[in-house]
């Protein structure tokens, strides 16, 4: 399929949706449906068969405008062509909301059931915490600086992809697997201050320091938020491709322009599109004006060094690069996509103990508790237990090429659950944090120079601006986070948004054993000379629903009897 038919699609399916006015933030009413996408610690074990086998069909099916890369290795060309356009300036935010769509569509094709998960890294903020959580047995394991991955879905992909301008960042991309910067192991055991520093990501508190301070902000509060929501964005791609070292050199797909390579891309950016979403969401409350929502640089005007001097160009014309026939006024809200995100249910956030489940029902566990050194299932036969595809993108071949990913393993054991009590931490006496959240008592570390220099290639003025001020701009958000904490005064976002989705979760799960409840009743109530002990049994079986059974008893009249 030609690139010019897949965007074609892509815009006939955001015109079936229906478009929702500039204005309409949470308005789903022309949605025919909605697409969830979860956290990847709720994602159960078929949607994880369905993640990983569509995106290896991806991998191996040839792109049809030029059959040498495969459809995969396109959406990372895609990004790398419009990389100047992109990045640097406001639209960042809305022409990535785009694109990871864009792909969603087209895996969708492959498989209808797909849907990109997102990891709320902001929760999982500690090197200690994410290097050990089950997930990497899923998107493969950081072996070395600059080294393939091993295990996970992804380890045997091979990409071929290369940049057409031979950038100087991309050298150690050609004809490469997927790379991370850093061993696993290492990280897990990783002890000094800097590294601590390095391999720690934005935590929810820094989301929260630069909401805070952007909507404080009369007018222009876009253009802050955008600017530096970019910047934390940066820290998980120098985490998984830069050196910490003194160097700082882009060894890994994450840390370049290809980053779409590495599937790691689509879940962070899933998340900061969530991030994005749970701003506009305080941003309504709020009541800002439209004006104040979408204003700042724009891809024809890109950022000053200083910040103050940039140009106000964004507005809801402004087109997306690659998409002549689609503007910011397409994209600004996950509603006009027909997107939701189900909120955090079982990630276990740093500093929190570490509850593994009590059952093993795959279904609702997620990871499950399955052994990692399982036998894998081929291929073959997994791809062929998937969903069946709505239209396929290219037919791809029935014996797999050298470097397709062999096999795909089952999902690790090891998942959590949400802390005993789901209690939100107080703080000064007002609970501003999701369950289990423990905030973080030293900052990240600031981005690398080159991360800066390449991301700002572009702009109007030598890089080493932009890295000078940049630098100094994200180790003050870290540092302005860590030093309120321990003052007790953290900054707060649009906490409704973190802790209503738990509230909904844990009523709607009571509901459903208040229902239960009264199924179990009503089947043993014909049996009137026990009708008091099964109300009992019922009491003690579903005391935390709020419902007891003698209550429900009450409820119900039983033909020749009395009242209960």
């Amino acid at each position: 399929m030609k690139l010019s038919t897949l965007v074609g699609s892509a815009v006939t399916a955001l015109a079936a949706v229906g478009h929702v006015s500039a204005a309409g933030f949470g308005d789903y009413s022309a949605c025919k449906s909605t697409f969830v996408r979860k956290e990847i610690h709720d994602m159960t074990q078929s949607e994880w068969m369905t993640y990983m086998t569509t995106i290896q069909k991806a991998m191996v099916t040839p792109y049809s405008g030029n059959p040498k890369i495969t459809l995969w290795e396109r959406f990372g060309q895609i990004h790398n062509n419009y990389q100047d356009s992109i990045h640097a300036n406001s639209i960042f935010i809305l022409w990535h909301r785009w694109f990871i769509y864009y792909v969603e569509l087209q895996l969708r094709s492959i498989n209808a059931n797909f849907r990109f998960p997102y990891w709320a890294t902001e929760r999982q903020w500690s090197s200690a915490d994410w290097s050990k959580d089950g997930f990497w047995g899923v998107v493969g394991q950081g072996t070395g600086v600059g080294t393939p991955i091993k295990g996970g879905a992804f380890s045997g992909v091979k990409y071929t992809v290369v940049d057409d301008n031979n950038a100087w960042w991309l050298a150690p991309f050609k004809d490469s697997k997927i790379k991370r910067a850093y061993s696993l192991d290492n990280v897990k055991s990783a002890k000094s201050a800097a590294d601590l520093k390095w391999f720690r990501h934005a935590s929810l508190d820094d989301y929260n320091n630069i909401y805070e301070q952007c909507t404080k902000l009369p007018t222009n509060g876009f253009h802050c938020w955008a600017n530096r929501n970019e910047w934390l964005h940066g820290t998980f791609h120098t985490i998984q491709g830069v050196v910490n070292d003194a160097n700082q050199d882009q060894v890994g797909q994450m840390g370049t322009m290809f980053s779409p390579l590495d599937p790691l891309f689509f879940i962070h950016h899933a998340n900061i599109d969530r991030i994005y979403d749970n701003a506009q969401s305080g941003w309504a409350a709020a009541k800002k004006s439209q004006a104040w929502q979408i204003n700042g640089s724009c891809p024809t005007a890109k950022e000053a060094s200083d910040e103050k001097k940039s140009p106000n160009c964004l507005t809801l014309n402004t087109k997306l690069p690659g998409w002549s026939s689609l503007s910011v006024a397409n994209v600004q809200f996950s509603s006009q996509l027909c997107v939701k995100y189900q909120a955090p249910v079982h990630i276990v956030s740093s500093g929190s103990a570490v509850h593994k489940r009590d059952h093993d029902d795959e279904e609702e566990t997620g990871y499950g508790h399955h052994s990692a050194s399982s036998a894998a299932p081929s291929h073959t036969k997994t791809a062929s237990t998937a969903a069946p595809a709505a239209t396929e993108t290219s037919t791809a071949t029935e014996s797999a090429p050298p470097g397709y990913p062999t096999g795909v393993p089952t999902i690790p054991g090891g998942n959590t659950t949400i802390p005993a009590g789901n209690t939100t931490v107080p703080i000064n006496g007002t609970s501003i944090y999701p369950p289990g959240y423990t905030p973080p008592t030293y900052p990240a570390a600031p981005l690398p120079e080159k991360w800066i220099q390449m991301q700002y290639s572009s702009a109007p003025e030598p890089v080493e601006l932009y890295a000078k001020a940049i630098k100094a701009s994200v180790a003050a958000i870290f540092n302005s986070t860590v030093a309120r904490i321990s003052a007790g005064t953290p900054p707060s976002g649009p906490v409704k948004h973190y802790v209503h989705g738990i509230d909904n979760v844990l009523g709607d799960a009571k509901k459903v054993m208040t229902a239960a409840a009264e199924t179990v009743v009503a089947a043993v109530g014909d049996v009137e000379n026990d009708a008091e002990k099964w109300a009992n049994k019922v009491d003690q079986l579903f005391k935390s629903t709020g419902a007891t059974g003698a209550k429900i008893c009450k409820k119900n009249k039983r033909k020749g009897s009395d009242e209960l």
